[in-house]
């Protein structure tokens, strides 16, 4: 007689990655700031460090840049993909399973003026973490500061995407 045990839901696993991914990032982001300042990481922290590959990444820039598979695409919104708002994809893996981190902005924190047409300022609204598997997905919700501040400086080196152009806005106006 055979036993067959049951796979675990992407909510039963949900958690468990996004802690492993938000460890990465924290590792790496620890691990470059010693070693910029000239100080030993600890026994610890390098075998982590090996474990992620570090020793051969110049800085934690490089790391990010090539950490998962896509660095930060915009998802329009209401398209077939996406039903609801739009969002900054960081796709880390694809198959199954997936993982990736959804930013969604505020629409009306800031803005300007650019040929006429009004662009709110990116900062962040929230961030979702997704495990998806074949028919089933899973998110939760993280406010990591090590992840907001390196979504942050993203959000800094790009421009405004004009999702919430306001309607009827005139150059003469």
């Amino acid at each position: 007689m055979t036993t067959q045990t049951k796979e675990k839901t992407c909510s039963e696993r949900v958690s468990d990655a996004l802690y492993s991914r938000l460890e990465d990032i924290e590792t790496a982001q620890e691990y470059f700031e010693i070693v910029e300042a000239y100080e030993e990481p600890s026994k610890e922290l390098k075998e982590k460090a090996e474990a992620l590959g570090l020793e051969s990444i110049e800085d934690f820039y490089q790391f990010l840049g090539e950490y998962g598979l896509s660095w930060f695409e915009w998802v329009e919104p209401k398209t077939s993909y996406n039903e609801g708002e739009g969002y900054y994809r960081w796709q880390l893996s694809w198959g199954g399973p997936s993982e990736e981190f959804r930013i969604y902005i505020k629409e009306c924190d800031s803005s300007y003026f650019c040929n006429g047409r009004r662009y709110f300022m990116n900062s962040i609204k929230k961030i979702e973490f997704w495990f998806l598997d074949w028919y089933d997905g899973a998110c939760k919700r993280t406010k990591n500061e090590v992840l907001t501040n390196v979504i942050e400086m993203f959000l800094d080196s790009v421009e405004a995407k004009p999702q919430y152009e306001i309607e009827g806005y005139c150059k003469e106006d």
